[in-house]
């Protein structure tokens, strides 16, 4: 599946992110920008970790694809396209958002604060409060 449209709205803004990092100049916006975008893509879609759409965007599945594939959740439109391509667009629910957003200021705190790809002591590949919001959301598959 490729995605044909992207969400029109970020999950989380960089003034939110930088709010949380309690960073008040702009030096380091690029490299906030950079972890926040890397964080979402982690996140979000149906190649996501998720493995769903948090905010409504377009996926579209080949013909073959899509005769294998079960309406993705959270679907909330599927279009069938004259050449046998199928579009999904599809949401994650509001009410689910705030453990979605929580997960990526922490993720993004986490890579702010450990800026090297080792750190001395105790590493986790994404820290364990991140997991523990984003597991119940996850689609198991």
């Amino acid at each position: 599946m490729i995605r044909v449209t992207p969400p029109a709205t970020a999950i989380v803004s960089l003034p939110e992110v930088k709010a949380h990092l309690r960073v008040d100049h702009s030096h380091e916006d690029a490299l906030i920008q950079a972890y926040l975008d890397a964080a979402t893509s982690w996140i979000d879609g149906f190649d996501g970790v998720l493995g769903r759409c948090v905010m409504e965007q377009t996926w579209r599945a080949s013909a073959l694809e899509a005769e294998r594939i079960i309406a993705p959740y959270d679907t909330l439109l599927i279009a069938v396209n004259g050449d046998g391509t199928v579009d999904y667009t599809c949401a994650m629910p509001a009410e689910k958002l705030p453990s979605v957003k929580a997960a990526i200021l922490l993720l993004v705190g986490y890579w702010y604060e450990q800026r090297q790809a080792s750190v001395e002591g105790n590493w986790s590949e994404a820290p364990l409060a991140v997991k523990s919001l984003l597991a119940p959301l996850r689609v198991w598959v």
